[in-house]
C-alpha cells in the first residue's frame, strides 16, 4: 500500500513539473512577444517623430497637408489604443511572472486551478493576436500615409522648383528655412549653407530687408517691396519682393513664404527706350537745323538770282559794267556751286541720319520681342502650374490655399497685361501718324457706349457738350479716348452718384478737350508723377490698372504737336485735359 502512494505522488509531482515547464515556456514566449512589441512602438516612434520632421518642412503647402494632419491624428489615437493594451498585456504577464515565484503550495494550488489558468492564457493568446493584427493594420496605415506625405514633399519641391523667380520661407526669428534653386543661382550660395542663415544678409541693404521683414510678421504680407540681391561674386540683382505669412490648422504663424521678381530686364527696357528716345529727339534737332540751313540757302539762292537780273540790266549801260558784272556772274556761280555741295552733303548727312534711325527702330522692336518672349515665358510657367494646382488639387486645398493660388494667377495676368503695355508704349513712339478729320462727338459716344457693357448696372451721369471736329491720327485718337474715358469709369467706381463730363475750348491755334469726373481724385503735389511710365498714386486694391495709359496719352499727344495737364483733388474727382492743333 505505501509503494502504490509513493507510485501515486510521482505522477501528480511530474504533471505540476511539466505545468510549471510550460508555464516558463509561455513566460519565456510573452518576453519575446514583449520586447517585439517594445521594439515595434519604438520604430513607431522614431517614424512619428520623422513624420513630424516632415510635417514642419511642409508647412509652406500647409493646404495639402492637412488631410495628412487627420490620418496621423487618427493613427496617433490608434497608437494610444495599442500602448494601452500592451500596457494590460504587460500587467498580465507581470501576475503570471509572480506566480511562477512562488512556492511548491502556489504549484500545488496552480494544479488545481490549471484549466482556470489554460482558459486565461487562451484568452491572453487571442488578445495577442488581435493586437497584433491591429498592428499590422496600423503599419499598413502608417505606410500609406507616408508614401503620401513623400508624395506631397516630392510635389511641394517640384511646385517650387519650378518657378524661375527666387523663393524662401522664412521663419519669424527672420531664419531662411527652405530655398528653390532660383535663389540658389541668384545668391550663388548652396541650399545647405543658406538654410538656417538670416536671409537679409544677402542684400545691399540689410537694414531695408529687415524693415520689410517686420512689416510681412506685423501686417500678415507685403507687396512689391524693392530690395537688391547680391550674390556671393558681387553681382547684383534688382527685384520687387512679395511675401505673405502662413499658419498652421490652429492658425498660428509658422513662418513667411516669400517670392523675388527681378526687374533687371524692365529697369533695362526703360533705359535703353530712354536712350533711344535721346536719339531720336537728337536727329529731329539735326533734322531740323538742315531744314533751316537749306532755307537760308534757299534765301541766299534768291537773292543771287536777284542780284543776276539786275547785273544783266545794268551789262546794257557799259562795257566795264558788262565786265564787272560777269566777274560778279564769275563769283555767283562758285557760290552756287559751293550751295550744291553744300547740299550734297547735308543730303549725306540725312541719309546717314535716316540709316541710323532705322537701325535704331529695328534695335527696339528686337528688343520688345526678346523683353515679350523672355518674361512671358516664366508667366506662362507660373500660370500653368497654378491651374493645374487648382484643378487637380481643389479638394485638397483649404481657403488660404486657394486664395495663395488665385493672387499667383492674378498676379500672372496683371504681369502680362503690363508687358502688353510695355510694348504699346514702346510701338506709339515708332507708328506713323495719319491725320484725318475725326468726329469727336461720334467717337467718344462710341466708346463709352462699348465701355458702359463692362458695368451695365452702374448709375452714372455722363454728359457731353459741343465736341468740335479734330484732325488726328484715327486710331491714335480713339486710344487717348478709350483711355481717358475708361479712367473715369474706373476712378468713380466708389461713388454713389457718379458724374462723367466731356467738353471743349478752342483758341486760334488749338482745341482743348477734357474729361471731368468726381470720382476718387488725387494730391495735386504728384501732378508730374501722373503721365509717368508704371506711375500709379492709387494701389492695385483700390483700382486695378497698369500705369501705362496715361504715359500712352501724353505720348500720343505730343506727337500731334500738342500737350496734356491734368487737375485734381482727393476725394472730389480729376480733370484731364489734352490739346490738338487746328
Amino acid at each position: 500500500m505505501k509503494k502504490n502512494k509513493k507510485n501515486k505522488k510521482k505522477p501528480e509531482v511530474s504533471t505540476f513539473n511539466q505545468i510549471a515547464s510550460e508555464l516558463k515556456s509561455l513566460a519565456k514566449d510573452k518576453e519575446v512577444s514583449r520586447k517585439k512589441l517594445e521594439v515595434t512602438a519604438e520604430k513607431l516612434a522614431v517614424a512619428a517623430k520623422e513624420k513630424e520632421d516632415v510635417r514642419q518642412k511642409l508647412e509652406v503647402t500647409a493646404a495639402q497637408l492637412a488631410v495628412f494632419a487627420k490620418e496621423k491624428e487618427a493613427v496617433r489615437k490608434k497608437l494610444e489604443v495599442t500602448a494601452a493594451k500592451l500596457a494590460v498585456f504587460a500587467k498580465e504577464k507581470e501576475a503570471v511572472r509572480k506566480k511562477l515565484e512562488g512556492s511548491a503550495a502556489q504549484l500545488a494550488l496552480f494544479a488545481t486551478e490549471k484549466e482556470a489558468v489554460r482558459s486565461e492564457l487562451a484568452a491572453t493568446a487571442k488578445e495577442k493576436e488581435d493586437v497584433r493584427q491591429k498592428l499590422e493594420v496600423t503599419a499598413a496605415q502608417l505606410a500609406v500615409t507616408a508614401n503620401k506625405i513623400e508624395s506631397a514633399n516630392k510635389y511641394a519641391r517640384s511646385l517650387i522648383e519650378a518657378s524661375l523667380d527666387p523663393l524662401v520661407t522664412i521663419s519669424p526669428k527672420g531664419k531662411i528655412t527652405d530655398v528653390n534653386a532660383a535663389t540658389i543661382k541668384v545668391t550663388g550660395v548652396s541650399r545647405k549653407n543658406l538654410i538656417g542663415t538670416h536671409f537679409y544678409r544677402y542684400f545691399t541693404e540689410p537694414k531695408k530687408a529687415l524693415i520689410a521683414r517686420n512689416k510681412v510678421f506685423k501686417e500678415g504680407s507685403i507687396r512689391d517691396f524693392p530690395l537688391t540681391i547680391k550674390s556671393k561674386e558681387g553681382k547684383l540683382t534688382d527685384v520687387l519682393y512679395n511675401a505673405a505669412l502662413y499658419n498652421d490648422e490652429n492658425g498660428n504663424v509658422l513662418g513667411a513664404f516669400a517670392a523675388a521678381r527681378d526687374v533687371t530686364q524692365a529697369k533695362k527696357a526703360n533705359e535703353l527706350m530712354e536712350s533711344v528716345r535721346s536719339k531720336l529727339a537728337v536727329i529731329a534737332k539735326e533734322k531740323e537745323d538742315v531744314r533751316q540751313k537749306l532755307e537760308v540757302t534757299a534765301a541766299q539762292l534768291a537773292v543771287a538770282a536777284t542780284e543776276k537780273e539786275a547785273v544783266r540790266q545794268e551789262l546794257a549801260v557799259t562795257a566795264k559794267e558788262k565786265e564787272d558784272a560777269r566777274k560778279e556772274l564769275v563769283e555767283i556761280a562758285e557760290e552756287k556751286e559751293d550751295a550744291r555741295k553744300k547740299l550734297e552733303v547735308t543730303a549725306e548727312q540725312l541719309k546717314l541720319k535716316d540709316e541710323q534711325l532705322v537701325i535704331s527702330t529695328k534695335e527696339m522692336e528686337a528688343f520688345s520681342y526678346s523683353v515679350s518672349h523672355d518674361l512671358r515665358a516664366p508667366l506662362r510657367a507660373i500660370d500653368g502650374f497654378t491651374q493645374i494646382l487648382v484643378e487637380k488639387y481643389d479638394e485638397k486645398l483649404d481657403d488660404e490655399g486657394k486664395r495663395i493660388t488665385s493672387i499667383i494667377r492674378a498676379s500672372t495676368l496683371q504681369m502680362g497685361k503690363l508687358i502688353d503695355d510695355l510694348l504699346s508704349f514702346s510701338r506709339l513712339g515708332r507708328q506713323e501718324v495719319k491725320k484725318s478729320i475725326i468726329d469727336t462727338i461720334l467717337l467718344v459716344n462710341e466708346i463709352y457706349k462699348e465701355l458702359r457693357k463692362a458695368s451695365p448696372k452702374r448709375d452714372i451721369e455722363f454728359v457731353v457738350g459741343d465736341l468740335p471736329v479734330a484732325r488726328a491720327d484715327g486710331d491714335m485718337l480713339r486710344q487717348v479716348w478709350t483711355n481717358l474715358l475708361s479712367n473715369a469709369i474706373k476712378f468713380t467706381g466708389q461713388t454713389e452718384k457718379a458724374k462723367i463730363e466731356i467738353g471743349s475750348t478752342s483758341d486760334n491755334s488749338s482745341i482743348t478737350f477734357y474729361v471731368k469726373d468726381n470720382g476718387a481724385g488725387f494730391d495735386m503735389k504728384y501732378v508730374n508723377k501722373l503721365f509717368g511710365v508704371f506711375q500709379r498714386l492709387h494701389s492695385v486694391e483700390e483700382f486695378e490698372g497698369t500705369g501705362v495709359g496715361l504715359a500712352n496719352v501724353k505720348r500720343i499727344i505730343e506727337r500731334h504737336g500738342g500737350k496734356v495737364w491734368a487737375e485734381g483733388k482727393v476725394g472730389e474727382g480729376a480733370t484731364i485735359y489734352f490739346s490738338l492743333p487746328k
